[in-house]
């Protein structure tokens, strides 16, 4: 894919093969003229209008000695540290990172957490499995009810971390409302809900089973 200034190269080499005279090469594309000298002398040299081959700077990690090294580590140990690994080579963390990525098809993931499994656990939950199929195919799943319940008071609401007040000193900030005063039963109200209107439950009352069954089931 050519980029812009090949193209502009390739549009000089197709008027100069028309044997079009440099002065107007340069009025029909309005290029400089040392701009057209440089790229008919390189189309004379090259044959083409790309640029002249160049050394570059050698590449001094991602050799085929370093990336036997990182191969051979990983299947000797597949949860070697990137750090580790690039203070045994002597190569820096980012290009350990970049021949794992580019040469080896390989990503630095994090260890997780997962619920470990036995023939006893698996079984339960195949049973679970084939039991919601089961409902899902008899559409009970439709009259299950998900609810939860949240006890709020009144007492005010405040930031631990990032609650402040601007002030001299602590006796002018306790003047301002520094302290958040709190009691020990505080006034409040239990709310229960699920997929239905809100229903309030009375001070006091708490949600066990045969209140939740009297007083919650019974309303909807």
């Amino acid at each position: 894919m050519f980029n812009k200034r090949e193209e502009t190269r390739a549009s000089i080499i197709s008027l100069y093969k028309q044997n079009k005279r440099q002065t107007d090469i340069v009025r029909l594309l309005g290029v400089k003229k040392s701009l057209l000298s440089k790229a008919i002398k390189r189309f004379k040299e090259l044959g083409n209008t790309k640029d002249h081959p160049r050394s570059g700077r050698p590449c001094t990690a991602n050799t085929p000695a370093n990336c036997k090294i990182i191969r051979e580590r990983i299947q000797r140990n597949y949860r070697r540290s990137m750090r580790k690994l690039d203070k045994e080579i002597g190569v820096d963390e980012s290009s350990v990172r970049r021949i794992l990525k580019n040469k080896f098809k390989l990503k630095s993931l994090k260890l997780q957490k997962g619920q470990h499994l036995n023939d006893k656990k698996s079984n339960e939950r195949k049973k679970r499995y084939l039991m919601l199929k089961r409902r899902h195919g008899a559409q009970i799943h439709k009259r299950i009810l998900f609810s939860d319940e949240k006890y709020f008071n009144t007492e005010q609401a405040y930031n631990v971390q990032n609650g402040r007040v601007l002030s001299p000193g602590s006796s002018e900030a306790n003047k301002k409302g520094r302290i958040v005063s709190r009691t020990q039963k505080p006034t409040g109200v239990m709310v229960w809900a699920g997929k239905t209107n809100l229903i309030f439950v009375e001070n006091g009352v708490k949600i066990n089973a045969n209140n939740y069954i009297n007083t919650v089931w019974k309303s909807l």
